[in-house]
């Protein structure tokens, strides 16, 4: 997991945003009804909505779920955190897929979950027995072997 900064805007100058934004890279599982499942990338992550790098198009108004594990280290992992979330816009970028979506239906446990998955992402909560140096920008985050995601080359 590569995490970042938390980010007021994405994208062009004065686009603001109600919720900050996380630049991270988190293995995520998509599940569309009828077909198989199929691996993406987090390119960044908020309370209302989520960008991923696919290989595969996803198809704008479709309502998809998404599954995020973080993964602490030393083999810590989360428990899945799975929301619904409708593609609001695809692109063609090379030969992956940029797609954001919004997340959508989201029950009060959930929206508690997503709260808590961000809290680890910007420092403020650890996992139990974790030291909070493992968060630090000491370390630097392993380069991700993504390579269909053409942002991260």
């Amino acid at each position: 997991m590569s995490l970042g900064n938390p980010r007021d805007t994405v994208g062009g100058k004065g686009e603001a945003r109600k919720h900050p934004r996380f630049s991270v890279d988190v293995e995520a599982t998509v599940k569309r009804g009828g077909t198989k499942d199929f691996k993406a990338r987090t390119r960044d992550l908020s309370l209302t909505g989520i960008c991923l790098i696919s290989a595969a198009p996803m198809n704008v108004g479709g309502v998809e779920t998404v599954s995020l594990v973080l993964a602490f280290g030393h083999g810590a992992y989360s428990e899945p955190l799975v929301l619904p979330a409708r593609v609001v816009w695809c692109t063609r970028i090379g030969a992956s897929y940029q797609v954001g979506a919004m997340f959508e239906d989201v029950t009060d446990e959930q929206d508690s979950y997503l709260d808590m998955f961000l809290q680890f992402l910007d420092g403020t909560l650890s996992p139990r027995g974790a030291e909070s140096a493992d968060f630090d920008d000491e370390t630097p985050a392993p380069e991700p072997n993504d390579l269909d995601d053409p942002f991260r080359r």
